[in-house]
């Protein structure tokens, strides 16, 4: 072989190594984006099963401190100990502090009653002269709360009958009843204010049926929880129901709308299994609109798919605010909104990456989100043409620096990283996070229907699932009666109570214009109920 071969050999077996040590190099880092891909995972597991559910940020300086080895890591030799002399205090600035529930600010609507401790009378004498002693006054030494146990009361309804003396005697005898109200559900012996507190321990305080067999029987009433599971049924679909169609029919008019959904279990559905999920849907008011009704209605629904979106919001015309499920696209006619909270979460999940420059470009984004929210904050009182105006000025500069920020970063995170989620998020809902700002009562977040569903949630951890269809759909009529009066300030307790005994004695049945007086910002109600 001549020299030539030689070098030719030589330099074809050098060019294959070069060849290999960058497959090897680019397989390496290949592997790196992977490992850290699934660092940021695990990292994220440990968070969501160990860590705080809260997405609050922690300011600069103010890092997360130990709990259980505080005093170990934080004491230093040189460390002084506080000057205790009186005579070397350091004045310090005087501020208001915010009054928290004081004592008498707590209390004020519970009733009083005044227990006077008094000596008893062979002990009313002076141990010095033996002189009878006179009360000259009392003073306050404590404040205590007891609490009473609930009772139960049976009222047993008597109509009495008269009789015509003068018919009687003519051989035409007549006799007439006094009136008798009329019963909140037609043989039972339900009353409002039992039927209101079977509904508020289910779905406002979250206690399923078998528990509340329980407390019944404690009160010495055994009542079955298929009894009460018939009570809510047939209170949702006599009064609740109607009251429910009539809060959509005022929801359809608002100019602004939220909706969320959320899981939940139906055993008995026809054509699907058991473990099928199915959704219950939520659908708010503004909460700007101050003039408007604060409607809360919850939807039961088999499915998620964007069609029944399409469906239950065909005859709607407005801004509809929304997380970045692809399914509310279908619906037509309206201006979308997103949730700019939905994207700080992702930021913040990419906040606790192991890659340094991800977590700081991470922290820049939550930043600029921070000084949009605190500036939504501030214009809270406001009006609508003011909240409008006052975004274009001082929140549009934010948003274009924040665009100009997203541009500019993109490409220095790995595509499928949590940051790199967060970029493509941000520029795949661009135009609709932006579309808060074309009206005044339009909002940066989803969080009223966030807000809203949660109840639904919590209730959803104690009561795990709904039997049947029918149980959903009372469980639905239910909440947005109750969650629609909490948003208009009632006492619920009151407004059940109030509305069971008024309705059941009219004939709502043929004339359900009936319930429009009772909705919850009707004058009457608000008068009432509060």
């Amino acid at each position: 072989m001549t020299t030539n071969e030689l070098l030719e050999a030589k330099d074809k077996i050098i060019q294959e190594q070069a060849e290999k040590l960058q497959q090897m190099s680019e397989q390496i880092d290949e592997l790196k984006k992977s490992v850290e891909l699934y660092r940021q995972a695990a990292a994220m597991a440990r968070a969501a099963r160990f860590g705080s559910k809260s997405e609050k940020t922690v300011p600069e300086g103010f890092e997360e401190q130990p709990l259980f080895n505080e005093a170990e890591q934080e004491a230093s030799p040189k460390a002084k100990e506080p000057n205790l002399n009186p005579d070397d205090a350091v004045e310090v600035k005087t501020h208001k502090r915010r009054k928290r529930g004081s004592r008498d600010e707590i209390l004020k609507d519970v009733p009083h009653e005044e227990k006077i401790c008094e000596l008893p009378e062979d002990q009313r004498n002076c141990d010095a002269c033996g002189s009878k002693l006179l009360p000259v006054g009392k003073k306050h030494v404590r404040t205590e709360v007891q609490r009473i146990p609930a009772q139960l009361k049976v009222i047993d309804y008597y109509q009495m009958v008269y009789k015509c003396p003068e018919c009687e005697k003519n051989d035409t005898p007549k006799m007439t009843g006094a009136p008798v109200p009329q019963p909140v559900l037609q043989h039972s012996m339900v009353s409002a204010s039992a039927a209101a507190h079977v509904l508020l321990q289910k779905y406002q305080n979250a206690m399923p049926l078998y528990r509340q067999e329980a407390e019944w029987a404690e009160l010495g009433l055994k009542i079955t929880r298929a009894t009460l599971a018939n009570w809510v049924i047939c209170l949702s679909r006599d009064y609740l129901e109607p009251m429910a169609e009539l809060l959509r029919k005022d929801l359809l008019t608002q100019p602004c709308m939220h909706v969320d959904e959320t899981p939940v279990q139906v055993l008995k559905e026809p054509g699907r299994k058991a473990k099928t999920k199915s959704y219950m849907w939520v659908f708010a008011s503004s909460k700007f609109a101050k003039d408007a009704h604060h409607v809360r209605l919850f939807r039961y629904n088999a499915t998620r798919k964007g069609a029944v979106a399409k469906e239950l919001l065909k005859d709607y015309h407005g801004y509809l605010h929304t997380d970045g499920y692809k399914g509310y696209n279908l619906v037509n006619g309206v201006t979308h909104c997103f949730c700019w909270f939905h994207l700080r979460r992702l930021f913040f999940q990419a906040s606790k990456s192991t890659v340094v420059s991800e977590g700081t470009l991470a922290g820049e984004a939550l930043q600029m989100i921070q000084d949009l929210s605190n500036k939504e904050k501030a214009l809270a009182e406001k009006n609508t043409e003011e909240r409008y105006a006052a975004r274009l000025k001082e929140e549009k500069p934010i948003l274009d620096k924040f665009w100009q920020w997203v541009d500019a970063n993109q490409g220095r995170c790995l595509p499928k990283s949590l940051l790199g989620k967060a970029f493509t998020y941000a520029q795949n809902q661009k135009d609709g996070l932006m579309n808060y700002l074309l009206y005044g009562d339009c909002d940066m977040s989803n969080n009223v229907a966030e807000n809203s569903i949660r109840p639904f949630v919590v209730g959803r951890k104690n009561w795990l699932f709904c039997t049947a269809v029918k149980g959903a759909d009372a469980s639905a009529a239910a909440y947005s009666i109750i969650e629609t009066a909490r948003a208009n300030g009632l006492d619920c307790r009151k407004y059940l109570t109030y509305l069971f005994e008024k309705l059941s004695q009219l004939d709502f049945r043929s004339d359900p214009s009936l319930f429009e007086k009772f909705l919850p910002w009707t004058p009457e109600i608000q008068e009432n109920c509060k």
